[in-house]
């Protein structure tokens, strides 16, 4: 599906820009490179996201948290705790656009509310957490 995505997101971005009136060449052979360099850039972009996830949950679990006692598990416990705690909604706009790197456009799309409001739910999850995390240092 989401090769199939990546064709028509090409197509309809061709045509919108008017590309191919500028190309000069075996049309079939521009679109099968452009199609081609697309795949790269969203493997890339994967790969970026996965190492960056990564980062952050092996820097997150050794933190203060970890160091202070709070082993491991402890710790994923704490976390799926306060992640239950959120509001539906919130949840909801949380995984999509943390957990599942979506694009607000893309997440007020699939839940059927305004980008505005998924910034707002975005907003009031992280402090939530934030404030569920920081009360468990202290």
């Amino acid at each position: 599906m989401e090769a199939e995505d990546l064709v028509q997101d090409l197509i309809i971005n061709f045509w919108q820009e008017n590309r191919f009136r500028q190309i000069q060449t075996n049309f079939k052979a521009y679109l099968q490179q452009a199609v081609y360099r697309r795949c790269l850039h969203v493997i890339d972009k994967r790969k970026v996201r996965l190492s960056r996830m990564d980062d952050y949950a092996h820097n997150y679990l050794n933190r203060e948290y970890y160091q202070d006692g709070i082993e491991r598990k402890e710790l994923a416990m704490i976390l799926d705790s306060a992640l239950n705690e959120l509001p539906q909604q919130r949840f909801e706009v949380f995984k999509l656009v943390c957990m599942e790197n979506k694009k607000y456009q893309d997440a007020a799309n699939e839940l059927g509310i305004s980008i505005n409001s998924v910034k707002t739910h975005l907003k009031l999850a992280i402090k939530g957490l934030r404030k569920r995390l920081f009360f468990l240092k202290n």
